[in-house]
């Protein structure tokens, strides 16, 4: 199950890019991605760090990059997510 919710935004940004190019492929992640955390904190489950903090750095470089017109900020979210967590994962 955990493997579905895990990809199943990132299929349906497939199809929105697909279907209408990179700006749309971002307002479905912009929309998908943050109701991850949120389901698990209505379901009663922990919230998963990777998750929460994707949601946030999805929204931040989401909104640069509709405000901005320009798609390198969102390509950008998982060098610089995976790349805080083996910083923090070094540190600890």
């Amino acid at each position: 199950m955990q493997f579905i919710i895990d990809f199943l935004p990132l299929l349906v940004a497939l199809a929105a890019y697909k279907a209408g190019g990179i700006y749309v492929a971002t307002i479905a992640l912009m929309i998908l991605i943050p109701m991850i955390p949120l389901g698990q904190k209505l379901l009663g489950k922990p919230v998963s760090q990777i998750h929460l903090w994707s949601a946030v750095a999805i929204l931040v470089f989401g909104s640069m990059t509709l405000l901005l017109r320009d798609p390198r900020f969102v390509m950008a979210k998982p060098s610089i997510v995976y790349g805080a967590f083996a910083i923090a994962f070094l540190v600890t």
